[in-house]
């Protein structure tokens, strides 16, 4: 039915209103969606540091054509996997969603870098939960096709674990809270300024940090006490990595307002057991077995789809 409508659709894209984004910006039709030219130039981009080091340049521009169309095959096929998983009724939960957001976030030291880097890389929050929606039902649906009929010895597993322990490592980690006041549009900062320097007063003279923040912080963890969880020490500011558990940073001045923090807890590095990561190298081993498996899957994908190459 999906190959039929998409067949149905397909004059209507290429003639009907869609003719002047065909010319100017899409790359492939899968079914009835699209691939855009500026999502081919984006993976392009990554990829350009790579491609310069290892190509002269004389061969630079065949090799870019090369890629740019690995690319494209490669966007046809990830969109035909979150088709399939779509069309067998595969939901992911928003708060899957919401705590890989929040992953997402842990690894910056505060929200405007968190929001600098989805601005750096084009990326809006909704943008970002939509890739993350589309990544995890390409891996429920892989593993609905593919990988859950791979049989995994649980020796494989054991081994795999011994010879590569530093995969399982988890580097010094810090908790850390944060209070954080905003600098009002078209205001001077003096008062975001007084009102960080009475929650800095508050805190030093022994009030509880999560209480103070949860009453005047306005970042986006102020109902958890500003409390941010464990991010890896150095992922933290150069400043901040020194400061002692129960200890306040200075406030610190950015172009969004005034923040500190305090860091309540400290883990040095650890390796994972091996019953937390067994899942996890049972997943990377029968990955490594799905080729041939995996191949005529995407080849039936491929066949039963309407795909059209415009550019």
């Amino acid at each position: 039915m999906r190959r039929a409508c998409a067949l149905l659709l397909a004059p209507a894209l290429l003639a009907g209103a869609l003719m002047a984004d065909v010319i100017d910006g899409i790359a492939a039709v899968v079914n009835d969606r699209v691939i855009t030219v500026g999502e081919v130039e984006d993976g392009l981009a990554e990829r350009m540091p790579r491609l310069r080091e290892a190509h002269a340049d004389a061969a630079l521009g065949a090799a870019v054509e090369e890629e740019r169309e690995r690319i494209v095959r490669d966007l046809i096929d990830r969109e035909l996997v979150v088709q399939a998983a779509e069309a067998s009724g595969a939901v992911i939960p928003e708060a899957d969603l919401d705590q890989a957001i929040d992953e997402d976030r842990a690894k910056f030291a505060s929200e405007e870098e968190f929001r600098r880097q989805l601005e750096a890389e084009g990326l809006t929050l909704t943008r970002l939960r939509e890739l993350h929606r589309r990544e995890k039902l390409q891996s429920y649906i892989r593993w609905v096709e593919v990988l859950s009929k791979i049989e995994v010895n649980p020796a494989e597993v054991d081994a795999y674990y011994s010879e590569h322990l530093d995969q399982f490592t988890l580097p010094a980690r810090v908790r850390r809270s944060r209070i954080f006041i905003p600098i009002e549009p078209g205001s001077d900062g003096s008062a975001a300024k007084a009102a960080a320097d009475a929650a800095y007063q508050r805190v030093s003279s022994g009030e509880d940090f999560a209480a103070v923040a949860r009453e005047v912080s306005r970042g986006p963890k102020a109902e958890q006490g500003g409390d941010w969880g464990f991010t890896e020490e150095d992922k933290l500011p150069v400043h901040l990595r020194s400061i002692e558990v129960g200890r306040l940073s200075e406030i610190i001045k950015s172009d969004a307002g005034y923040s500190f923090i305090i860091i309540t807890a400290r883990r040095k590095p650890e390796v994972k057991p091996l019953d937390e990561v067994r899942g996890d190298i049972d997943g990377m081993i029968r990955a490594q077995n799905a080729g041939d498996l995996l191949e005529r899957w995407m080849g039936r994908l491929r066949a039963e789809a309407y795909i059209e190459r415009i550019r």
